[in-house]
């Protein structure tokens, strides 16, 4: 958590210069790099939480168009997963499964499509706020024949809800001043929002299930 703090740190003092150097080209720059860690599995090492976090910041105090800085990392985040599954797509034809195999075993694989066929929409949606499963999760989708219309309406409900998060924590904590000191706590408290409900929900399931089977004991 301290390293994603000192990476936002590092972040801003990047886009202070890369605004300084060229100006309105900085919107362009961002899309690229949103877009290039979402299309591309190799490029999972770019700034993505933090990037965002960092931008919104200085969208806070004035330094960027808060509204095309949201529009624009919007479009670049489901174009990007758009195309990392349109890779998996062309890969797999071209391939089969003995590509994918290389890199993740065939119980993984036959696990990951037993999830995405019972809880598709789910796993997509929240994969996006897991920093791993964000980049591969497009491409094994593409791998597992998942339909692409699914894909893209659970992918951009994802997108969306991942960049109102820390775009929206970037632009409400930004302008507080005790944020340099408290950085690190303020970053655990919004990674940790998008499982909050998932937790609950987990939670009423245990409870509605033990009531049946209290139900079930009584009428035996």
């Amino acid at each position: 958590m301290a390293g994603l703090a000192q990476a936002i740190h590092s972040i801003e003092l990047f886009l202070d210069v890369m605004l300084q150097q060229y100006g309105t080209f900085i919107y362009i720059i961002l899309f690229l790099i949103i877009f290039s860690k979402t299309a591309f599995i190799i490029f999972t090492f770019l700034p993505g939480d933090a990037l965002v976090f960092a931008a919104a910041m200085l969208a806070a105090i004035g330094e960027l168009n808060g509204w095309i800085l949201f529009g624009s990392l919007l479009l670049a985040t489901i174009a990007g997963d758009a195309h990392n599954f349109f890779l998996g797509t062309l890969f797999r034809k071209k391939f089969g499964m003995r590509m994918l195999n290389r890199f993740i075993s065939i119980e993984t694989i036959v696990k990951t499509e037993k999830l995405v066929e019972q809880r598709g929409g789910v796993v997509i949606i929240f994969s996006r706020f897991i920093p791993l499963m964000r980049t591969t999760v497009p491409f094994v989708c593409a791998y597992t024949n998942y339909p692409f219309r699914g894909f893209l309406s659970a992918n951009s409900i994802g997108g969306f809800f991942w960049l109102l998060l820390w775009f929206g924590a970037g632009i409400s904590l930004g302008q507080l001043e005790w944020m340099e000191d408290n950085l690190v706590y303020a970053l655990m408290i919004v990674m940790c929002i998008p499982f909050i409900i998932p937790i609950i929900f987990y939670i009423f399931k245990l409870i509605q299930k033990q009531r049946t089977l209290v139900k079930n004991k009584k009428s035996l």
